[in-house]
């Protein structure tokens, strides 16, 4: 097999979604080391809030996040996850009949 970065014989490859690279030779661990390096908020747009000017919010850094939480009153997931069971899908209030019979019918049972 060839790596198709470096061109070397290898023994072991990954697809990456575009092409084959290496994992004896480097060129897979040095695509997953630039992919990490790059910033996770560098086009994080809130569809939910918006500014002043009624566009979405965007923000690029965790910083920003948090101020933009405590200015316009809203709890994002990745700064309010608890930790210890990050894991976990977020919990939501247990649906009892008389909501699906709200959501049916448009009135109260």
């Amino acid at each position: 097999m060839i790596c198709d970065n470096c061109e070397k014989p290898i023994y072991r490859k990954v697809f990456t979604g575009d092409r084959w690279l290496g994992v004896d030779c480097g060129c897979y661990r040095e695509r997953r080391r630039a992919i990490t390096a790059v910033n996770p908020f560098a086009d994080f747009q809130l569809e939910h809030v918006h500014d002043e000017t009624g566009k979405p919010l965007r923000v690029t850094s965790i910083r920003q996040l948090s101020e933009a939480e405590k200015r316009y009153d809203f709890a994002s997931v990745i700064l309010n996850q608890d930790h210890g069971n990050v894991d976990d899908a977020p919990q939501q209030r247990v649906m009892t009949v008389s909501d699906v019979y709200k959501r049916k019918f448009g009135r109260s049972a």
